[in-house]
């Protein structure tokens, strides 16, 4: 069976099409996953400031998650909050810091930990 040389022409085009919009989308998810990934990695991180006892507190509360223990977790999530309400804790990391306690209490231990954990390191000693 012969096809027409128009046939042929028109196939082409539409298979033009076809890689063109599929190459568009590529470079969409594309341009999105690296926008993503420097908002993640630019958006400063909340800071705790340079109090020591609160530095004291933070530094319990991840022994807490490692070790998963919810009676110390209670006692720092309490003491955490006392800080936060006389001033001592920056607003900003208050929330950050329920957001760990709150996944720690949902029983998801190992990302409570880890997400502390880069929280801890992106403190800065000023």
């Amino acid at each position: 069976m012969n096809s027409s040389p128009h046939r042929k022409a028109g196939m082409e085009k539409v298979s033009r099409n076809r890689d063109f919009a599929w190459g568009r989308l590529v470079l969409g998810v594309c341009l999105i996953v690296v926008v993503g990934l420097l908002w993640l990695f630019l958006s400063p991180t909340a800071q705790m400031g340079a109090d020591p006892e609160v530095f004291k507190t933070v530094d319990a509360l991840y022994t807490a998650i490692r070790n998963q223990d919810k009676k110390q977790l209670a006692s720092c999530e309490a003491t955490l909050r006392d800080q936060a309400r006389t001033g001592r804790l920056p607003k900003a990391a208050s929330q950050s810091l329920e957001k760990v306690i709150a996944t720690a209490h949902s029983g998801h231990w190992e990302p409570a930990a880890k997400s502390l954990y880069s929280f801890m390191v992106a403190q800065r000693r000023d």
